[in-house]
């Protein structure tokens, strides 16, 4: 590997760092005002302010006619689904520690190697199988099988990675012919056109520090957008993907530090199966592309 290689992946290990800690201090900063304004007002704000960096993107991508694309109703799709999966994540926040919540949002990447076949027609193999699982046998740790499975936390979160895996493989179809800036702008645009019509029947005027906390929701998310795509343009993907996973360290950290939440040992013991069982996906597709 030349020195300039390396280079270019120690920049894309940064990029993929800080997108992972913008991410998590989102969340933090969602989890503390979700207790006091409507959830619906917050998704809207979320994603109307993130339009700022990520007209940035289309700026960056050759301004408007970049957003010229065909798939336009499967972007109105695409927003709604992500209203609706924000919606049951920000709920779980009002029940579960921030780490419980990121260790169920890591069965994301099960969900899309599930689904892999029946929407895109790739074959899933008996390693992906295996990962795929072993994964979801660490969900149900989580999920605490003794008598709570269906703790409606832990239901939330999983219906989140779900709607998130479908969200995910959408986006592998749309690449095919859109930018990822059309991509990324449309999803918030949309998804903010959603949320807006039920803003004005719940509207409560932040006040004091909770306004640049919603600002800082809303540009940080869509900045974390701009980071990770920065960061998979630096290096490949099997190489920044796993620094994904130190974000249960930040949603510990905040967690423990604001609101003297330990994760639970189900969040733990089966967090680290999943976990165990993304890196095993993300080196075999490693291994599969340096086969071909």
């Amino acid at each position: 590997m030349s020195h300039q290689s390396i280079s270019q992946t120690g920049l894309g290990v940064l990029y993929m760092t800080l997108a992972v800690f913008m991410y998590a201090t989102v969340n933090a900063v969602v989890k503390d005002v979700v207790e006091s304004y409507p959830l619906m007002q917050i998704i809207f704000l979320r994603f109307f302010l993130a339009l700022l960096p990520c007209g940035y993107m289309v700026y960056q991508s050759g301004g408007l006619k970049s957003l010229n694309t065909p798939n336009l109703k499967i972007h109105i799709f695409c927003g709604g689904l992500g209203v609706l999966n924000l919606a049951l994540l920000f709920s779980s926040f009002k029940i579960l520690p921030l780490a419980d919540v990121n260790a169920f949002v890591f069965s994301t990447i099960l969900f899309i190697t599930l689904m892999s076949y029946p929407l895109l027609r790739e074959k899933v193999g008996f390693h992906r199988w295996l990962a795929v699982i072993s994964g979801f046998g660490g969900v149900l740790i989580m999920a605490n099988p003794s008598g709570d499975l269906f703790n409606l936390g832990a239901l939330m979160c999983i219906l989140f990675a779900f709607g998130d895996g479908i969200l995910m493989i959408f986006a592998r179809l749309l690449s095919r012919t859109d930018k990822s800036s059309t991509i990324v702008f449309y999803c918030s645009f949309f998804a903010a056109t959603v949320a807006a019509l039920f803003v004005p029947y719940v509207w409560v005027m932040p006040g004091g520090i909770d306004f640049f906390k919603f600002l800082f929701l809303g540009i940080g998310s869509g900045s974390a957008q701009i980071l990770l795509t920065y960061a998979y343009r630096h290096a490949q993907a099997v190489l920044v993907a796993p620094v994904i996973y130190t974000s249960i360290l930040w949603s510990a950290f905040y967690g423990y530090y604001f609101w003297g939440e330990t994760p639970s040992h189900e969040a733990i013991v089966g967090g680290s199966v999943v976990i165990l069982s993304g890196l095993y996906l993300v080196y075999w597709e490693k291994r599969q592309a340096d086969v071909v």
